[in-house]
């Protein structure tokens, strides 16, 4: 297998296992480059223990063309005993999965069904370093993606403290996601992209049934803003006073800080706006579905909210005497999330999005001027993807979590 210069993003991040205390795992280093290793640092389990790794990749491919996709050098500490390595191929004709350690090599190989490959080998699974485990094959007629997993799991023995290192391979673009479970727990899962983070569209998806083939926009009743992104990121400037500036057509916008009673309905906030006959839409991260706001809804701090203005105008909001409730929270929950900007001051991302520091990876928001998203940042990422370029009040954003989070408002 051709081996790939790979760059991806790893955000280092310490999780309590969920039902196996005080058990730990930490996943860094903070960046990878080509012929870096990925360290996953797990303390403190005890023996027998129901242990997983899978490995999830999604990346591009010519439709019939060969792919390959998996991992090298695969150090496995310890032994995983009633156990298997399995996989799973969607968008696939062809598949074979290979299994190298030292001088032995096991391969399975296979048609697809409508698209979709599985297979496993089971029994103890015994520590060590694997030269390579890989899937490799050609993709289905009319495929642009290929999805594929990779999955070693069984009753653990062995040390309580370890260290499992490998390398991605056989992919230059892409996602991979790593999940760690524990006795029926999801301890740790991460999506990673694969190749140069400049190059990465983020698109607001909403999550289906299986793996597809291509990453679907989120829709509306009405006109939705385009999803293409800008060179560069061209925030507006902040509106005089306690103002929100609408632009005409698509606007994605929050409130600063807790509106007045009385001044914090839907109705009282947004009744003199001309939306066209459009509704007006939040988002709810929990069930990756949009929700109609209606008259008699509360507009919340920090709630992001799209709405259509047939005009260019301002709209005057009446604060809360004392400024922010402590603590002004919101849940934001793994996937895509619709969030607002609680202050008067733009901020830098890292510190705007402090209280989710270890579970959120990229932020972007939406230019009313020109109707479409600006450039992605990323947490820890380069140049115009930096998490030093700021939020900015009276905006809402997409803010993409890898695990659940609680976002405090500023001053929270």
């Amino acid at each position: 297998m051709t081996r790939s210069c790979i760059a991806f993003t790893v955000l280092a991040v310490l999780v309590l296992v969920q039902g196996v205390s005080p058990a730990s795992v930490f996943l860094s280093p903070g960046q990878v480059m080509p012929g870096d290793q990925v360290t996953i640092v797990i303390t403190d389990l005890p023996d027998a223990s129901a242990f997983s790794i899978r490995i999830d990749g999604d990346f591009s491919v010519a439709q019939g063309n060969l792919f390959s996709f998996g991992v090298r050098d695969f150090l496995l500490p310890f032994s995983l005993y009633n156990g298997s390595i399995s996989a799973m191929l969607w968008n696939t004709e062809t598949n074979i999965l290979t299994i190298r350690k030292g001088d032995t090599e096991v391969r399975r190989v296979g048609l697809s069904q409508n698209g979709v490959f599985s297979t496993a080998t089971t029994g103890t699974v015994p520590g060590g370093t694997y030269d390579l485990i890989s899937l490799g094959g050609t993709a289905a007629p009319g495929a642009t993606n290929v999805v594929a997993s990779l999955s070693l799991e069984g009753t653990r023995s062995g040390p309580k403290d370890s260290t499992i290192t490998f390398f991605i391979d056989g992919v230059t673009e892409g996602n991979v996601t790593i999940t760690i479970g524990v006795d029926g727990e999801t301890a740790l899962t991460r999506t990673l992209p694969v190749g140069n983070p400049a190059t990465i569209t983020p698109t607001p998806t909403t999550p289906a049934p299986t793996p597809t083939t291509q990453t679907p926009a989120p829709t509306t009743p009405s006109p939705t803003p385009t999803t293409t992104a800008s060179a560069t990121p061209v925030p507006t400037s902040t509106p005089p006073g306690n103002a929100i500036h609408l632009k005409p057509e698509w606007n994605f916008v929050s409130v600063p800080g807790t509106l007045a009673e009385g001044h914090d309905m839907v109705e009282a906030v947004f009744g003199g706006v001309d939306t066209g006959g459009r509704s007006i839409f939040t988002y709810n991260g929990q069930h990756q579905a949009w929700v109609q706001l209606r008259y008699g809804d509360t507009v919340r701090l920090l709630d992001g909210i799209w709405i259509y203005s047939a005009d260019e105008r301002d709209i005057p909001l009446f604060f809360a005497a004392g400024g922010v409730p402590v603590p002004t929270t919101k849940q934001l929950y793994s996937g895509w999330n619709t969030i607002g900007f609680s202050s008067t001051q733009s901020m830098e991302a890292r510190y705007a999005l402090a209280s989710v520091n270890d579970t959120w990876f990229q932020v972007f928001g939406y230019d009313p001027a020109l109707q479409r998203y600006e450039t992605s940042i990323v947490k820890d990422g380069p140049g115009t993807h930096s998490d030093t370029r700021h939020l900015y009040p009276f905006r809402g954003y997409w803010v993409k979590m890898n695990a659940n989070g609680t976002l405090y408002a500023i001053g929270s």
